[in-house]
């Protein structure tokens, strides 16, 4: 346990026996105080470009700014040092600062003022080539909040070297700790970053992979904050108790022919800015391997509104999802994830919560590889988008449905040229433009529905079956196959007018409610084969069907033949 005196006291003794000669570091000499504090008192100011020990059982009163420029200094255990108002340590061209607290005393860099406030002194900066190591040390009242980005209270250049071990950093003015890109981070363990004005950290995503959990909370700025949005190594985050801030996105790609992975390891979250997006790129992966019960989280870093989108860029490495909540997403009216065509993409126990746009949007292709229970709750839209080709390919099964104001999967306009079967599940299809079937020659297209399944068309939609192309409603007694319209409007017809050689189509259990718009809800052309069984219409027009083809339909369907 690291034992101080209560900070104000510490203050006000140091105030009381302020030393009036200022002496050089080299030469510094002990000050009769005449306080009840046995430890004797030195001020200390200048540059220091040799080798130096401040020794432990000491008090230290820096009264101008302190350079440590090429030399080495250390101070020892059970150390107060104090800063005059304004004032800041400096670390460059090589020079160390090494501050050597112990578990049973720790060392102090506080305020010397009688009353502190954060930002009194300055702070620490560590520049180019610089090394700051401190352990079981308590650090406060420095930093600034003034200017863009304000003066943390530590700040440590590209090219210097931090190492922290059971250091407190709180009452600073600003950030706790900024990281430059290129900085280096050697040892950074049971650190506790509280009570500071900014955020605990700000660091590039390359160095958080290097900083231990610790206690990050809480500061005026609840998250660690994640600057410059490119990753192009493989990294590993974990939780770090608070949420890791994306204020510019980030784009996850490789470079030059080496990959990029990007791990979160269960309980992260991820806080992307308002109207942010997280990209996986060429050459990039995602692996969110949460846990039950303790997922990895991706919501916006500010209440109530929304970032953007979680986007897998076609010829992006395989990636996955697990136990994984994904929330406030669709700040650019896209779904939260959007998975181009050719991403791989796996869903396992995934949550998508109140997007503003659905929660997923499938291009063609096979972009998702596996869904094992997938929950979509409190969508305002849509929850699922997607090519007819991408949607036909999702095992409806896998999703569950909750409190969704429009439970539909929207199918945008396309052509399905391959065979596929949509399958009954938590959601209807809707297809405002609807969609064609054109199979090949060598590569027959065909469509089977199962049971249960409602697609609804838009005003004027039809259904084209076409080329080497048959549909097989399989609807039965129980769980009718439903055909329909969307409310106020009437959609087209279906067309089935395939290829000669072509399979026939047949409608099983099958309720056709308002097509027709401009005349038959279904047109069979000279060369289909059609059977109906147990199908009825409910035509906007006078009559059903046209038939010209091999056409036939048992006694207890209901329709009108159009002449």
């Amino acid at each position: 346990m690291m034992s101080h005196r209560p900070i104000l006291l510490l203050a006000l003794l140091t105030a009381c026996a302020e030393p009036t000669d200022d002496l050089p570091l080299e030469t510094a000499e002990q000050i009769d105080t005449g306080d009840t504090d046995p430890r004797p008192l030195y001020r200390r100011k200048g540059t220091i470009r040799g080798t130096e020990e401040w020794p432990a059982d000491s008090r230290n009163l820096i009264g101008s700014d302190l350079l440590i420029d090429g030399g080495h200094l250390t101070i020892g255990a059970c150390t107060l040092n104090t800063f005059e108002e304004g004032k800041r340590l400096v670390i460059r061209n090589g020079g160390s600062l090494t501050v050597q607290g112990s578990e049973e005393c720790g060392a102090i860099l506080s305020s010397n003022s009688s009353f502190p406030q954060p930002g009194d002194w300055g702070g620490i900066q560590v520049e180019a080539d610089g090394r700051l190591q401190m352990a079981h040390t308590i650090m406060e009242f420095a930093g600034a909040s003034s200017g863009e980005m304000g003066r943390p209270a530590i700040r440590v250049d590209a090219g210097a070297t931090l190492g922290l071990q059971q250091v407190t950093l709180r009452h600073n003015d600003a950030d706790g700790i900024l990281l430059r890109r290129d900085a280096i981070v050697e040892g950074f363990a049971s650190n506790r970053i509280t009570q500071n004005g900014g955020h605990p950290l700000v660091l590039p995503p390359g160095i958080l992979e290097h900083i231990e959990p610790g206690v990050y909370g809480p500061n005026q700025r609840d998250s660690i904050l994640v600057t410059h949005a490119e990753i192009s190594q493989d990294l590993t985050w974990r939780s770090m108790g608070v949420p890791i801030e994306l204020s510019q996105g980030l784009l996850i790609r490789g470079n030059r022919g080496t990959d990029a992975e990007l791990r979160l390891l269960n309980g992260v979250e991820l806080a992307p800015a308002p109207g942010q997006n997280i990209t996986v790129g060429i050459g990039g992966s995602l692996q969110a391997e949460g846990r039950a019960g303790v997922p990895v989280t991706i919501t916006s870093s500010v209440a109530g509104e929304r970032w953007g989108n979680l986007t897998f860029e076609r010829n992006s490495l395989p990636s996955s999802l697990s136990h994984t909540v994904i929330r406030r997403a669709g700040a650019d009216q896209d779904a939260a994830v959007f998975l181009e065509a050719t991403s791989r993409v796996t869903l396992d126990n995934v949550t998508f919560d109140d997007n503003g746009a659905g929660a997923l949007h499938l291009q063609s292709g096979p972009s998702l590889v596996d869904t094992t229970n997938v929950i979509i709750q409190n969508h305002p839209t849509a929850p699922l988008k997607g090519e007819i080709w991408a949607v036909s390919a999702l095992t409806r099964a896998d999703f569950v449905s909750i409190d969704n104001v429009d439970p539909i999967i929207d199918i945008l306009p396309g052509t399905l040229t391959a065979s596929a079967t949509w399958e009954d599940g938590p959601f209807s299809l809707k297809a405002s433009s609807g969609f064609a079937l054109v199979g090949g020659a060598d590569t027959p297209a065909e469509l089977t529905v199962d049971a249960g399944v409602s697609i609804e068309l838009g005003d004027g939609a039809d259904i084209n079956i076409l080329g080497n192309s048959s549909v097989q409603f399989n609807g039965d007694s129980t769980n009718p196959i439903e055909v329909r319209n969307s409310p106020g409007v009437n959609w087209g017809r279906v067309t089935i007018n395939p290829e000669v050689g072509s399979a026939g189509s047949q409608f099983h259990h099958v309720s056709f409610l308002n097509g027709g718009d401009e005349g038959d809800a279904m047109f069979v052309g000279g060369t289909a084969q059609v059977d109906l069984f147990d199908v009825t219409f409910s035509s906007a027009s006078d009559c059903d069907v046209t038939a010209q083809g091999d056409f036939w339909a048992n006694a207890a369907s209901v329709w009108t033949e159009c002449l």
